[in-house]
């Protein structure tokens, strides 16, 4: 009897050793994505690799903020824009040696509406800063009910999207110009610009050394009066990209000079 209640008494304090004995394990490193404040025994830290980016995009017309429904001289005409609306997409940072690293997101830029959240990129020293301004083909002919309607591709109210063949509208404005000069925006217009071959891409000198773990903000004014550029404003003035070739020529020939870097 005596021996067992020795030999119980070993196994409860060896116990109570390996009880005592036993510390969390977990990191303990603030800057480590995984730190654990509850834990003992330094672990298995894990570090950031990726920054994250932020577009703010201002849209002007000349030195003027845009607001839809307020008009504007454009090149000694008044315009009065009712909506205005573009697709952005593959956003990418470009290091010395031209290597691109991209996010993949699709922005569908307002005027009402500046910042966007692009997603992360790889930590580095970047140079340049691309986009597109469109869809990419296999994405621009997918059918936009497949989206929820919150998603950029989703249904658009008022539409973005002609039909699986035409896919997205990449810029559309929707507009009314005061042709005579009698002080009234009388002729309704729209410049609705899409098709795979016109989608263009922008490149912005925008220099970062992008550390990981940290958030950035790229600044960038949207300039619609460029857009303009060469345009009859006494002509015609609509194009659905495939009624009115020669315009849409010229438009998408000025989408590249829409944008600059705020200063």
């Amino acid at each position: 009897m005596k021996n067992s209640i020795n030999i119980l008494a070993v196994i409860g304090f060896t116990s109570l050793m390996m009880v005592s004995c036993t510390k969390k394990e977990g990191c303990m490193d603030p800057n480590a994505t995984n730190f654990d404040a509850t834990a003992e025994k330094d672990c298995c830290c894990e570090y950031a690799t990726t920054f994250d980016l932020k577009l703010n995009l201002e849209s002007y017309v000349g030195p003027t903020a845009l607001a839809e429904g307020g008009t504007y001289n454009v090149y000694g005409t008044e315009v009065q824009f009712d909506l205005v609306q573009m697709y952005i997409s593959n956003v990418r940072f470009v290091d010395a040696a031209g290597n691109e690293v991209a996010s993949d997101s699709y922005q569908l830029v307002k005027p009402e509406n500046s910042e966007y959240s692009v997603g992360s990129f790889e930590a580095g020293n970047y140079t340049k800063l691309r986009f597109d301004v469109g869809i990419d083909s296999a994405t621009n002919h997918a059918d936009p009910s497949l989206y929820p309607l919150n998603d950029p591709l989703g249904p658009q109210f008022p539409a973005m999207h002609w039909s699986w063949d035409a896919g997205y509208i990449f810029i559309r404005i929707d507009a009314k110009a005061d042709q005579d000069g009698d002080g009234t925006t009388e002729t309704a217009f729209e410049m609705h610009i899409g098709r795979d071959v016109n989608l263009r891409t922008v490149e912005l000198d925008l220099p970062l050394d992008g550390a990981a773990g940290n958030s950035y903000t790229a600044n960038i004014n949207i300039n619609w009066l460029q857009f303009f550029n060469g345009v009859d404003l006494g002509g015609a003035l609509t194009t659905h990209t495939g009624d009115n070739p020669a315009l849409t020529a010229i438009l998408v020939e000025n989408i590249t000079d829409l944008f600059s870097i705020a200063e």
